[in-house]
């Protein structure tokens, strides 16, 4: 019998980000939205830019959630 595998994606759209595992359990395939928040820019003075360090912090409270969850 095959156990089951986790995989995390990391979705970062327009508006807002996501940190999703799925569960591939045998021949079926589960998706669990661990941790959502928002992506809005930043204006420096050359234009509107991603907060990627927010962005980052957030990427990383999903793997941490998603880990406790998951193991």
């Amino acid at each position: 019998m095959a156990a089951s595998h986790n995989y995390l994606a990391i979705d970062l759209g327009a508006e807002s980000g996501r940190t999703i595992v799925g569960t591939l359990d045998h021949d079926q395939l589960t998706l669990t939205e661990t941790h959502r928040f928002g992506n809005g820019p930043v204006r420096l003075p050359d234009g509107l830019h991603w907060d990627v360090l927010r962005l980052w912090a957030d990427i990383k409270t999903g793997i941490g959630i998603s880990s406790t969850r998951f193991n």
